[in-house]
Parts: structure tokens; C-alpha cells; sequence
């Protein structure tokens, strides 16, 4: 079944075809992940799926989810609830000519976490700055170490949350135990590798790194084929989300079911200089589902310096997610083994086998 192509005029001049489209048609962000709807017909059976570039199909419940998490990073909810005034002193220095702009950022706030990050992150910034060439095209390893291995690695290290395996020039990875649930599907016989995805990054969670917590995928920088490997890269996010997500819920049968389904991960495709975060998650024993939480394009010129708010939102969202899933994963140990008691029937072996 193929999508039904929008209405456009067409005019015919010497043998040259000319199309038209009215303003209303095909107005979708650029550099985001996209699913053709092919594709997205055949995951319909068992995803639940609300990216900003495919609304449609998504359940009321999850189209819901997404308009209240683009509701809050269009007023940076995340970002002003950070106590000490990070918000208001973001926005001054985004707003700073270049020599202020370093001035106020050695001069941020000492000994507070994501004032530390936005330091080293703006530092950076300006010190790519410095690049005596632009980023070339079809040279997504360029970006990806100068620009975003950076970010991530000031984020962990600074908020102290993240630990990351497979950050590094041309290495790609598959993330630790993602094959384990095609293991057993197979009769514990190896998975063909076609079917086994591998990934730029992966971060595990300080505090329970049975979790692979934020999966990183680069998708190219301005090349020919950036839209056939995002179209790619978008699909092998959602296999690895769900098969990370499944092996992790494999280690807390006994726990309740109700509080697995709190348990998520993220995926967050780059594409060009833009960064995308969806979320995976259990919807009901048949149904994962996936929504996108957050976007933002990092700067890669001065003039764009402002771009940076939306960026430290996604963060913000993140540090504040990573508090969040701290206090769920202590409650499904404590299930798991039985100190705080779950009846059998509100189990995880009991819904999902």
C-alpha cells in the first residue's frame, strides 16, 4: 500500500514538467527521523509510534504524550526548573558578543552540576569556532567526533549520570546484550548478523548499568545519501530500542508489571548538525511505544549561538528523566527480589509470558 501523494498543480512547458504545491502541503522539520509509510504500516502490529514527521498513525494516548512534551520544550520546562537561575543567565551569555561570551562562561557558577556542563559545552563551542575549514559533505566522522562526542561526554561526566562505551572515531558497536532476546527466540542458535544493528555510542546509567539508557546514532552530515540513511538509521533505532528495552525487562520477571512499563530508554539520531530524542517504552504486552521527547539543532556558526537553548532544554529533560528512572529502577529491585511484595497475576512473568 503506497501513501496517497498530496494534491499539486502540474504545468507541461516544451516537454519540462513543473509541479506545484499549495502552502499548506508537506510542511515537515528537516534533518528529523522519518519512516515511510510502508514501513510504518508493517510496524503498526506491534509499535505505537508519534515522531513530529509521523503523527497520524499514532494512538490518542501517545499523540497526547507528544503534544505535551513538545508543549514543554517550547516553554524549556526543564531548563527553568533547574534551581539557581541557569535559565536567566543562559539566555544573558547566548546573547553576548564573542569576547563577553567567554568572559561569562569561565565566569559561570562553580561546583554546580549543569552549570559545569553548559562550561565546557560552550567552550568547546567556541573553540570549534576556531576550525580553520567548514565540515566537509559526506563527512559525518567529522562532526560527530568534533562536535557531539564532546557534548555527550561533558554531559555524563559532569552530572556524573552517564557512562559511555563506543564514543570514539569509526567505531561502531552493537550495545552489550542487545542480541539476547533473538538468542532465544532462535533456540539459543547465533542470530544471523543482518539482523544484528550496530551503533555510534551508547550510554549506560551510573547508577544501573544493566540499562543501555541512551543509544547514539550518526546519520550523516549534508551527504548525497542523508536521507536514505536517516530513513535507515530511524529503523534500526527502533529495532535496537526495543530489543535493549526487552533483554533489560528479562532481568526483572518478578518485579510488577506496572512498574516496568515506567522503565524507557532513548534513542538520539543526529542528523546533519540536528539531534532528535525518542523514547522507548512498554505501552501493553503486545505494544511497544515510541515518542519523540525533545529536538534541537547544535550550532555550528556564532550568528546561531541562541540555538543553544533549545539544546541545554534536551539536556535538562535528560538530567531530570535520569533523577526520575533512578527512583523506578530502585523499585523494580526491590520487587525483583521480593522485598516489597507483588502478587504473582501483577507480574512481569505472568503478563508478558
Amino acid at each position: 500500500m503506497m501513501a496517497e501523494e498530496f494534491p499539486s498543480l502540474q504545468v507541461v512547458k516544451e516537454n519540462n514538467l513543473y509541479k506545484f504545491q499549495a502552502p499548506s502541503n508537506n510542511i515537515i522539520s528537516p534533518h528529523k527521523p522519518i519512516i515511510q509509510f510502508t514501513d510504518l504500516s508493517v510496524l503498526k502490529t506491534y509499535f505505537d509510534i508519534c515522531i513530529s514527521t509521523s503523527v497520524n498513525e499514532a494512538s490518542d494516548e501517545t499523540r497526547l504524550e507528544h503534544e505535551s512534551l513538545m508543549a514543554q520544550q517550547k516553554e524549556y520546562f526543564h531548563l527553568k526548573a533547574i534551581p539557581g537561575g541557569v535559565y536567566d543567565t543562559l539566555l544573558q551569555l547566548l546573547q553576548s558578543n564573542h569576547t563577553e561570551m567567554f568572559d561569562k562562561i569561565v565566569n559561570l557558577p562553580k561546583n554546580k552540576p549543569f552549570f559545569e556542563f553548559i562550561k565546557y559545552a560552550m567552550l568547546d563551542f567556541l573553540l570549534n569556532l576556531k576550525r580553520p575549514e567548514n565540515y566537509n559533505n559526506n563527512d559525518e566522522r567529522s562532526i560527530y567526533c568534533e562536535v557531539f562526542i564532546s557534548l555527550f561526554k561533558a554531559f555524563g561526566n559532569c552530572t556524573q549520570s552517564l557512562g559511555y562505551t563506543c564514543l570514539k572515531h569509526r567505531c561502531e558497536k552493537k550495545a552489550k546484550d542487545s542480541d539476547y532476546v533473538w538468542l532465544v527466540s532462535n533456540d539459543f542458535a547465533k542470530e544471523k548478523k543482518n539482523n544484528l544493528k550496530l551503533l555510534d555510542g551508547v550510554g549506560r546509567l551510573i547508577a544501573n548499568d544493566t540499562l543501555n539508557y541512551f543509544l547514539i546514532e550518526s546519520s550523516g552530515f549534508d551527504g548525497d545519501k542523508v536521507v536514505s540513511h536517516s530513513l535507515n538509521d530511524t529503523l534500526k533505532n527502533i529495532k535496537n530500542g526495543h530489543d535493549n528495552l526487552k533483554f533489560f525487562v528479562s532481568n526483572y520477571r518478578n518485579a510488577s508489571f506496572e512498574t516496568i512499563k515506567k522503565v524507557h530508554l532513548f534513542s538520539c539520531q543526529i542528523i546533519r548538525n540536528k539531534i532528535t530524542l525518542l523514547k522507548y517504552s512498554i505501552k501493553s504486552p503486545t505494544t511497544w511505544k515510541v515518542v519523540e521527547c525533545r529536538s534541537a539543532s547544535v550550532p555550528l556558526h556564532f550568528s546561531d549561538a541562541l540555538e543553544y537553548i533549545k539544546v541545554f532544554e534536551l539536556f535538562a529533560f535528560l538530567q531530570n528523566d535520569i533523577c526520575e528512572q533512578e527512583k523506578v529502577l530502585r523499585q523494580l529491585k526491590l520487587e525483583n527480589l521480593n522485598i516489597v511484595h507483588v502478587n504473582d497475576q501483577d507480574t512481569v512473568a505472568h503478563c508478558l509470558l
